[in-house]
């Protein structure tokens, strides 16, 4: 499965003509057919009832259209991140939390965050609580030996 087979599936699907779907991809209409037809395949299912008249989405093809177009914007996404970038460098901030409700807290504030600095990408990992300690410990001692100046001050989000 590629992203050339969703993005037939997905124009296919939306114009219910294969003649359409190849002018909108500016490809030829024999290609958008052996597109789908090897999506098919590897899916082991037809998409599409087709008739000289009609073409309509199939069972299993309005159970597929969904996940084709959640995979249709994570390609879509990670192709953009990477369209602009000359030297930008990403800021990460991984956030630990002991309780999954936790992270629901945090999802508004990093976001609103990463609208004022692009580059932000906060990342969430949950733990246990013993783990939890164990490593909030080792990185409170490591920040603790690190030189006064490099040393990163330290905070904490109730909630």
């Amino acid at each position: 499965m590629n992203t050339s087979q969703i993005q037939c599936f997905l124009t296919i699907a939306d114009t219910l003509n294969f003649a359409r779907a190849a002018e909108q991809l500016h490809i030829t209409q024999p290609a958008v057919t052996q597109q789908l037809h090897a999506l098919e395949k590897e899916l082991g299912v037809r998409l599409f009832h087709r008739s000289t008249h009609s073409v309509r989405l199939t069972d299993e093809g309005m159970l597929f259209l969904p996940d084709a177009r959640q995979i249709a914007a994570v390609s879509d996404r990670a192709r953009k991140r990477f369209v602009h970038r000359s030297s930008e460098t990403f800021e990460t901030l991984t956030v630990g939390c002991m309780h999954m409700q936790s992270m629901s807290l945090l999802t508004g504030p990093l976001a609103a965050m990463q609208k004022d600095h692009p580059a932000f990408r906060p990342s969430f990992m949950w733990c246990p609580s013993g783990i939890f300690t164990a490593c909030w410990r080792r990185a409170a001692w490591t920040w603790w030996r690190s030189s006064k100046a490099a040393r990163p001050r330290p905070f904490c989000i109730r909630s």
